[in-house]
């Protein structure tokens, strides 16, 4: 056998076995849907069959690059190998999404091998608005219900609007709250003063406990309540002692060396005496010690009262005004 057959004989051995080995090896891309609204995501699942003898490369696509101007990829799935018999099918996804309305057209996929390069068909994905109709639009290769993964980013965004909005209203609600305390602080209540004399306004409150009868009602911690209280408010304005932090005793050593209160020392302490054992003591005072109480306090505030003599001067100016009218 010559040499040229010997040549010729192992060049169609090695074609017959290349295109055998090619004949065995098949590549694919689907798309899970062919239409998506802008923002969706659509799944693209690369596959390859080949023999176990056979070595084939997927193509070298990273997760920050892009499969057409407008195409974004947000995963890449790892590959996933199912063996067969008398071979391998290895498959693996690609998660992309698009944020630009039209029509795109996603190159062929290139699988490497030592022997040659196997490329998939041409895909192409419709991207629309959520106004357009989707009954209309081209469905293809649609291999499963594709549930989407759930997209962080998204998630986040609306997190972080979520609790923008409610930062803000917390923030003009504690805004609001200053400005009213600031300008309650700021605002200087008018109160309305009393003129009248100290004995006139004692006597009123005390006509008024009178006619409460609030002991006779049982209630003779509040009574005795109302009526020291009304007492100490007296001492404050006709003395001018702090009668209302005082005890007691500190109100009666305050008024031991005042002349006018001299004389009625004893009934004062008479008062604060049942009063102290009525609050703190509980105890159930008799009925002749509650009529003394309110007489004695009368006695007091018209003892110590003082009066406001008018003048000549002031009667004739009166009078003279009197006249005038």
């Amino acid at each position: 056998m010559s040499y040229r057959k010997v040549l010729g004989i192992i060049v169609a051995l090695f074609s017959l076995s290349t295109a055998a080995y090619s004949q065995a090896i098949v590549v694919s891309a689907t798309l899970d849907s062919s239409v998506m609204k802008i923002g969706e995501q659509r799944r693209i699942t690369l596959e390859v069959k080949q023999p176990q003898s056979a070595v084939v490369y997927f193509p070298t696509i990273s997760g920050n690059d892009t499969l057409a101007k407008g195409i974004e990829i947000v995963k890449i799935t790892p590959q996933d190998t199912l063996k067969e018999k008398g071979g391998f099918t290895i498959k693996q996804e690609y998660i992309i999404t698009s944020f630009d309305t039209g029509r795109y057209e996603l190159p062929p996929f290139v699988f490497k091998s030592k022997i040659e390069n196997f490329e998939t068909r041409t895909l192409y994905l419709d991207v629309i608005t959520y106004d357009e109709d989707l009954t209309n639009a081209q469905l293809t290769d649609l291999t499963d219900n594709y549930d989407p993964p759930f997209n962080w980013v998204r998630f986040w965004l609306y997190f972080a609007i979520v609790l923008g909005v409610l930062g803000t209203f917390a923030l003009a609600y504690y805004i609001y709250k200053v400005v009213q305390e600031i300008k309650e602080n700021n605002i200087v209540e008018e109160e309305a003063v009393d003129n009248r004399l100290p004995h006139e306004i004692a006597l009123e409150e005390l006509e008024k406990i009178k006619s409460e009868k609030l002991w006779q009602k049982g209630d003779a911690k509040r009574y005795y309540t109302e009526l020291t209280d009304t007492l100490r408010d007296y001492f404050t304005r006709r003395f001018n002692i702090p009668a209302m932090e005082m005890t007691s005793s500190e109100i009666l050593r305050a008024l031991k060396y005042d002349k006018d209160a001299h004389e009625v020392l004893e009934r004062i302490r008479q008062i604060f005496d049942v009063s102290d054992m009525v609050k703190f003591a509980k105890m159930e005072p008799m009925q002749d010690d509650n009529e003394m109480s309110i007489v004695n306090a009368f006695f007091i505030v018209n003892k110590t009262k003082i009066e406001v003599i008018e003048t000549d001067e002031e009667n004739s100016e009166t009078e003279t005004n009197n006249g005038e009218i």
